[in-house]
């Protein structure tokens, strides 16, 4: 089981980030070929601190060497916590347009986790052409999962009294394909129902403010 558990991480990039709250969100940051975010050290400064931007068509990022409380991988996918956000008016405190920009328009600046040894944050504004932002079940929905199978069995329906799936394997690598409230619906990802022993099932991805499942970044 255990020599499973590292092929997992081997084939698909072990992560997690550094701190979790069921109520953040995740940016999943989605530039085009050589465009640019901008990073802010305040919510309302003018002026960008820093930037991150995609620098080839292979999906690659030229980050800031600060920015370690990320998810990534080598095929260009890459994730930051959103822990805030505020509205702002882009006409009023903006002395200057970056590019995408559009005078007058209502946007939004996100707190983004950006150092998991300090806990530093820094904000970001939401660009729809280069942000994507997504709630935990449907970031979780995107990741290859693995389930405690002691404490958080896959079970019949959502619920902790419902009946637990016969399992045939100890180690099952699960892919997420709905959600209610706690829980996620699941299937095995790299075995047939046959042989994992259940074709959908149901398992918790958080309990008491804490994160039920490990995953990791799906190709």
């Amino acid at each position: 089981m255990i020599l499973l558990k590292l092929l997992a991480v081997v084939l698909f990039g072990g992560y997690t980030f550094a701190r979790f709250e069921p109520s953040d969100r995740i940016v999943d940051v989605v530039c085009p070929d050589h465009s640019i975010c901008y990073f802010y050290e305040e919510a309302l400064d003018s002026l960008p601190f820093d930037s991150l931007a995609r620098t080839d068509p292979y999906g690659y990022f030229t980050e800031p060497e600060w920015l370690t409380g990320d998810i990534r991988d080598e095929y260009g996918q890459l994730y930051l916590l959103c822990v805030g956000a505020i509205q702002i008016e882009v006409l009023g405190y903006r002395h200057i347009l970056l590019e995408g920009e559009d005078p007058g328009r209502t946007a939004y600046r996100l707190e983004i986790f950006v150092d998991e040894s300090s806990g530093r944050t820094q904000w970001i504004t939401l660009d729809h052409s280069k942000l994507r932002l997504m709630t935990w079940p449907e970031f979780l929905c995107e990741c290859i999962l693995e389930s405690d199978i002691e404490t958080n069995p896959p079970r019949v329906i959502p619920n902790e009294n419902g009946p637990v799936c016969e399992i045939t394997k100890d180690y099952i690598p699960l892919e997420g394909i709905g959600w209610h409230e706690e829980w996620l619906m699941v299937r095995p990802y790299m075995d047939s129902p046959e042989a994992a022993g259940f074709e959908t099932a149901w398992i918790r991805w958080v309990k008491d403010d804490s994160l039920m499942v490990n995953y990791w970044l799906m190709w």
